[in-house]
C-alpha cells in the first residue's frame, strides 16, 4: 500500500487500493480521480529514452551507420507514439505507424547517419507522444561525412649502397615521406629480401 510505511514514506505503491479512491469530485494532477493519502500516485505516461542523445562519430561518405534507440513507458498509463520525425539532411529513422507501450514495456527504433557529403552534421529527432510534460521528446544527434584518400607520397628514400660491415643508421622519417590528408596515424611496413639486414 505504501512504499516504506515504517520509515515515514507514504507515497502509494502501483498496486495501492488507495488510488483512484478518494473524494471522486476532486482530480490529482493527472487528472485521474483523486488518490487517499498524503500523496497522489501518479498515473501518467512518462517516456524513458535510451540513449537520450546520439553521436554516429565519422562515417564514411556514401555509406551507412546506424544506432538502436530504445524508448520507454517508465509511467503508469499507456504511452502513444504519434509521431518520430528527423530534422536535417543524411538522417533516417525506421518509423511507419503510431504505436502504444503499456508500463515498463519498450521498443528498440532504429536511427541512420548516410552522409553523401563530407563535413559535420548536428540536427535532431523528435518524438511525438501524449507523455506528461514531454509531448515533444527531443534528440540531438551528431555525425561527421569522412571520405577517405589514400596516403600521398611527398618524398624518397635515397638508393643506398652498404659495405658488410655498415652500422645502423638513419634512412628516413616517414612522415617526411608520406601524408595523409585524413590526418590518420598512418602504420608502416618496411620489408628487405635481405635476411641479414632488419628494419
Amino acid at each position: 500500500m505504501f512504499v516504506a510505511l515504517d520509515e515515514d514514506d507514504l507515497h502509494l505503491t502501483w498496486d495501492s487500493p488507495c488510488i483512484d479512491a478518494s473524494d471522486p469530485e476532486l482530480e490529482d494532477p493527472d487528472e485521474t480521480r483523486s488518490d487517499i493519502g498524503a500523496y497522489f500516485f501518479p498515473q501518467y505516461p512518462v517516456i524513458g529514452l535510451d540513449p537520450d542523445s546520439i553521436t554516429f562519430g565519422r562515417v564514411f561518405v556514401d555509406r551507412s551507420a546506424e544506432v538502436v534507440l530504445v524508448i520507454e513507458n517508465t509511467g503508469y498509463q499507456e504511452l502513444r507514439i504519434t509521431d518520430i520525425q528527423v530534422e536535417g539532411d543524411f538522417y533516417d529513422v525506421d518509423f511507419t505507424e503510431a504505436f502504444a507501450l503499456a508500463h515498463a514495456e519498450t521498443v528498440a527504433v532504429e536511427i541512420s547517419f548516410a552522409p553523401t557529403e563530407e563535413g559535420d552534421f548536428v540536427d535532431r529527432l523528435n518524438i511525438s507522444s501524449n507523455a506528461f510534460g514531454r509531448p515533444v521528446a527531443i534528440i540531438p544527434l551528431a555525425g561527421s561525412g569522412y571520405r577517405a584518400y589514400p596516403p600521398e607520397v611527398i618524398g624518397n628514400i635515397d638508393d643506398l649502397h652498404l659495405e658488410e660491415d655498415f652500422e645502423r643508421m638513419r634512412i628516413a622519417d616517414v612522415d617526411e615521406i608520406f601524408s595523409d590528408q585524413n590526418v590518420d596515424e598512418l602504420q608502416f611496413t618496411a620489408l628487405c629480401d635481405n635476411q641479414n639486414i632488419v628494419l
